[in-house]
């Protein structure tokens, strides 16, 4: 694949979106039996002579540990309710897509049920069903949503769940916005750090 897939360019991407049916083959998900053709290799730029960081190399394996800021709705939950979300093991569902990363696992309890006035849905919302299971919001969340919101994943750690497979096991825990802040200036001191070294 050091070509690249040869599938056509929509809005200069050769990636998938299934939910506009947009891109790759149909704009569908693959099936098994789908061959997909390469680019011959040379067909795109390379640059040599430049490696990252073993350090700054993510590796994400298959256990999540995501931190969090609990709120804008974390009253509507029990005592029980949070503590089972910040000291349990969740799934990720079959059922997961680019609008969220949905968990299974032991429910999450609400104090009077999972609805509320619609309200904004920041990228790593994490809402609570009715059902009790978490959904992380991820890049093709609606703008607003009416299920309560625990918690929302710190900005720094997106990219792991983001990068999450079917399968893989989520945890949480809850941190300060200190914290938070902390570690978004550690991760642009590591991209500044990157930038220079490309320059």
């Amino acid at each position: 694949m050091a070509g690249g897939v040869d599938v056509p360019l929509v809005l200069a991407s050769r990636s998938t979106y299934t939910g506009s049916r947009l891109g790759g083959l149909a704009g569908r998900a693959l099936v098994p039996g789908d061959r997909l053709p390469i680019l011959p290799i040379g067909s795109q730029p390379r640059v040599g002579g430049r490696e990252l960081a073993v350090q700054n190399i993510p590796a994400y394996g298959n256990n999540h540990p995501l931190a969090v800021l609990l709120g804008p709705q974390d009253d509507a939950f029990t005592e029980m309710g949070i503590a089972t979300f910040l000291s349990s093991t969740f799934t990720i569902s079959s059922a997961s897509d680019r609008m969220g990363a949905r968990l299974e696992g032991p429910v999450v309890e609400h104090k009077r049920g999972a609805d509320i006035v619609s309200d904004g849905t920041p990228f790593g919302a994490v809402q609570i069903t009715g059902e009790g299971l978490p959904i992380v919001l991820l890049a093709d969340r609606g703008t607003t949503g009416g299920y309560t919101k625990i918690a929302t994943v710190i900005s720094v750690e997106l990219a792991g769940i983001a990068q999450a497979q079917i399968d893989d096991t989520v945890e949480f825990h809850s941190v300060t916005l200190n914290e938070a802040y902390g570690a978004l200036r550690e991760q642009e001191r590591v991209i500044g750090e990157l930038r220079e070294a490309m320059a």
